[in-house]
């Protein structure tokens, strides 16, 4: 892999990560109908990137090639996780509950899963030492989905129980 192919592969992962924070921009301002599984299928893209990462973790990877990075997944979505909540919108209706630090982190952490994943994998599988290392791009590319995928459906996963919860208690409200 040459740097130019990197760059070119850069692109195209940046762009799908601003599309993919504008979505869930986006997403934060409309209110909720239903039971919520717009929260579960909001980036169900994301998804069909599992078929592939089971196949490349199972003929190449480690144990720890895979828990790391489902684990630092699990570690960026606990600031979204915590700064979400809903309230109530009226007509049975739930909405986001604005906050600036949600907004932040929906803006941030999709650059920190961006750069700080691409670095930490391009440090740990050097591509650019010629003749000292022939790194696994496969390997390289799906351990940096997984993070994205894991870290997405973690924080909707959760939103989803609270909407839940309190959809739950509303209706027990009204019905009181």
């Amino acid at each position: 892999m040459t740097l130019q192919n990197f760059n070119t592969i850069s692109t195209f992962i940046t762009w799908g990560v601003v599309l993919t924070a504008a979505i869930q921009l986006w997403e934060t301002t409309r209110p909720l109908k239903g039971k919520g599984l717009f929260l579960l299928l909001g980036d169900v893209h994301a998804l069909g990137v599992i078929p592939w990462a089971v196949y490349v973790f199972s003929q190449r990877a480690s144990w720890t090639e895979v828990a790391l990075p489902a684990g630092l997944g699990i570690l960026l979505s606990l600031p979204l996780i915590v700064t979400t909540n809903f309230v109530a919108a009226g007509n049975g209706r739930m909405k986001f509950q604005r906050n600036p630090l949600l907004y932040l982190f929906l803006i941030g952490i999709p650059f920190l899963r961006r750069y700080l994943g691409i670095n930490w994998l391009f440090e740990r599988h050097p591509v650019f030492l010629p003749h000292s290392h022939i790194p696994d791009i496969n390997l390289m590319i799906v351990m940096y989905l997984t993070m994205i995928v894991v870290n997405i459906y973690t924080w909707r996963l959760v939103s989803y129980g609270r909407f839940r919860q309190l959809q739950r208690k509303a209706a027990h409200m009204s019905s009181v």
